[in-house]
């Protein structure tokens, strides 16, 4: 019987250890079960945070493309400003060249002026002083003949 109580004895605790191998199995797999729900809420994140990421460099992309396409367009402003530059320093000379000749042109118009002035008054004074000695009959015929009719 001792024989008996011992693998009696023996087989209650292997049952016992079958009863606490099974309660730590029942452990592990829930323990598993949590794991692998971490790991899948986890895997939702990366996912997450991947196409996050994929969105933010898209952006960044896009903010490249439009920095370059600016970078483009202030170099043509450039070019453009400098044309204008270059067209308004033309356009300026021109018009100090056109104003010096307008007033060359003006200056003589004066002289002109001056010397028809002169030559009227030289004319007015010729006509007074023959006047005194031709008749007005005399010096308006002279005048048709000249074309000047009074």
């Amino acid at each position: 019987m001792k024989k008996y109580n011992n693998l009696y004895s023996s087989h209650e605790n292997v049952n016992s250890e079958l009863k606490n191998t099974h309660s730590k199995l029942d452990e592990a797999e829930m323990e598993k079960a949590n794991l692998r729900n971490a790991v899948s809420q986890r895997e939702a994140i990366i996912d997450q945070k991947e196409k996050e990421i994929a969105h933010k460099e898209e952006k960044i992309r896009l903010m490249h493309q439009n920095d370059e396409d600016l970078k483009k367009a202030n170099s043509e402003l450039a070019v453009w400003i400098n044309d204008f530059t270059s067209y308004s320093a033309l356009i300026a000379d021109n018009n100090k060249r056109t104003i010096m000749e307008l007033e060359r042109q003006n200056q003589k118009v004066n002289e002109l002026n001056k010397s028809l002035t002169q030559k009227n008054q030289v004319n007015l004074l010729m006509v007074k002083k023959a006047k005194k000695k031709i008749s007005d009959q005399k010096l308006l015929r002279s005048l048709e003949k000249l074309g000047i009719i009074l």
